[in-house]
């Protein structure tokens, strides 16, 4: 299985996350080194693998949160291996972590994802907190162009009476 290909498949505008436990559990074992000190011949190497791994541990905040921090000083050039060995070591910790989660069955994985690609518990604001700020920023652009576009027509009153409104309200004080 390509491993790049599958981790970043949810990578759209909702980015919904649609792997099961059990091919996320398969990922995460290919991916994991036996001895992540000796894994990587250089620091391309490193990124490309840590670039696979994030993703996958996206089902628990608090591995994916410290394995993104951990592997973000791991990747600073010019560090001891005073300083990298221990983040390495900490990425692999990690890993071992969501690994066992996933065999274990400890977490929710499976469920959260079949309902949301069946549409079950999904509202407004269940999207809301999975959008993420860009996601918020286009959104925000595409309301504002709107208005404008309407605006600049001006072949409907109500927007010329909103930037009235909004203008003698909030500039014009």
């Amino acid at each position: 299985m390509n491993h790049s290909s599958r981790a970043s498949k949810g990578s759209g505008c909702f980015a919904f996350d649609f792997m099961t436990r059990e091919e996320r559990l398969a990922e995460l074992k290919a991916l994991r080194k036996s001895d992540i000190l000796e894994a990587f011949k250089n620091r391309a190497e490193f990124v490309d693998w840590q670039a696979q791994v994030a993703p996958l541990l996206n089902f628990n905040h608090f591995c994916y949160s410290n394995f993104v921090a951990a592997a973000d000083v791991a990747t600073h050039p010019n560090l001891s291996s005073y300083t990298i060995n221990p983040m390495l070591a900490r990425l692999d910790t990690l890993m071992k972590q969501a690994i066992t989660e996933l065999e274990h069955d400890l977490t929710l994985v499976e469920e959260s994802s079949t309902q949301v690609a069946n549409g079950s518990d999904l509202d407004f604001a269940e999207i809301c907190r999975r959008l993420r700020w860009k996601q918020w920023l286009t959104l925000g652009g595409g309301a504002i162009a709107i208005f404008l576009a309407g605006f600049f027509a001006g072949r409907f009153k109500f927007f010329q009476n909103l930037y009235d409104l909004i203008w003698n309200t909030f500039i014009q004080r």
